[in-house]
């Protein structure tokens, strides 16, 4: 049952509880009196004998008191059956209002959980790509290598041991030992001039 249909029938059923109560005050009243409220005689005109008569006049106001006290003890009583439908829908509201901040917490918690999911597989994905994309340079970088390796070999293969010996001269480098170490020297600082 949504929210909504539950305070509809929270408010029908106040609107039935203060029928029932004005319903209760109004036979309350019509016990008491005879007839409803708006029916009632007002008196047009005062006997004089009546009101000098103390005996009468005592037992009018015992009849008046009397009948005071009835009517006072009917709106207390309607007073305390509306008191008590407010209290019904106060507790109704109450705990619709609970249990729809329950609805928002627990949407919020699942909605912060999704996002930190998403989050969670977005970082695994982005770490996944970024070693991809540093696996994928270092292998560029090897081969670079190898072809700058291969080429700086093939420059320097038929070279005589006197033409690597002149070609490490020109570059300040050492010009001791036999035709591979010559050849290899300059291959390694042909490879380091281009990284």
């Amino acid at each position: 049952m949504s929210a909504r249909t539950q305070y509809a029938d929270a408010f029908d059923d106040a609107v039935v509880l203060l029928t029932s109560a004005n319903e209760l005050w109004t036979q309350s009243v019509e016990r008491v009196l005879g007839a409803t409220p708006a029916a009632l005689p007002l008196p047009l005109s005062v006997d004089a004998a009546a009101v000098l008569d103390p005996i009468g006049v005592a037992k009018s106001a015992l009849v008046v008191n009397d009948l005071a006290q009835r009517v006072l003890e009917i709106n207390r009583e309607y007073v305390q059956t509306l008191a008590g439908a407010m209290t019904a829908v106060q507790g109704i509201v109450r705990e619709q209002t609970e249990a729809l901040t329950a609805v928002v917490r627990d949407g919020v918690s699942a909605a912060a959980g999704i996002v930190k999911e998403q989050a969670d597989t977005s970082l695994r994905r982005a770490r996944v790509e970024a070693e991809s994309a540093q696996d994928a340079e270092r292998a560029e970088a090897r081969r670079r290598e190898v072809m700058a390796r291969d080429a700086a070999r093939d420059a320097f293969a038929d070279h005589t041991k006197a033409e690597l010996q002149d070609e490490l001269a020109r570059r300040d480098l050492p010009k001791t030992g036999n035709v591979e170490e010559l050849r290899s020297r300059l291959i390694d600082h042909e490879i380091s001039a281009v990284q």
